[in-house]
């Protein structure tokens, strides 16, 4: 309740001061996100995941990197509680031999942060080139999906998503409405 009324008090201020920051910072974040995409960057990590090298673990310096972008783009909101766990399980592991024993174990969630730290780099990259004003929350994006009996669910995603995902405050994602299927003849 208490970070309901948070976001009700003060989300377009964060929202604002976030997309300012973005652009202010968007030639660092491109950078880092052409470094992220390079072949030395994810490219390399994720070969050296399924070639079973050490290699591997040179994604945690990347994952931090990006991380501590993100963080400076709002340093007095905390990151999302579930994107800050994925990252503190995938980041400060350092390789033994007997890592190669259990490998997927040792190094999926190394993997996995890197995935989700370049996911949100991504998106802040691209939607502070594409948004001249921060989204409100009641500008919708609507995606037509199938659910497994050929149904169609629409869900609604709030533009401010990107803004709000990484950081750590509620703010209702999706609703999802179903729609009967058609009935034929």
């Amino acid at each position: 309740m208490r970070q309901a009324r948070w976001l009700h008090e003060h989300g377009d201020e964060y929202r604002q001061m976030l997309l300012r920051n973005i652009k202010e910072r968007l030639p660092q974040l491109n950078e880092l996100l052409v470094g992220a995409e390079d072949h030395w960057g994810m490219e390399d990590g994720i070969y050296r995941f399924y070639h079973q090298s050490f290699k591997v673990y040179r994604l945690q310096a990347l994952t931090e990197q990006i991380c501590k972008s993100l963080q400076e783009l709002l340093p007095d909101r905390p990151l999302n509680k579930w994107f800050s766990e994925i990252v503190a399980q995938g980041t400060g592991h350092q390789f033994e031999m007997e890592h190669n024993e259990n490998w997927l174990r040792h190094t999926r969630s190394i993997v996995e942060a890197s995935f989700h730290a370049h996911y949100f780099l991504k998106m802040v990259c691209k939607y502070g080139k594409e948004l001249e004003t921060s989204p409100n929350t009641t500008a919708n994006a609507t995606h037509t999906i199938y659910d497994p009996v050929g149904r169609v669910v629409r869900i609604e995603l709030l533009a401010s998503v990107v803004f709000f995902l990484v950081f750590e405050g509620p703010i209702r994602l999706a609703r999802e409405e179903v729609i009967k299927p058609v009935e034929w003849g």
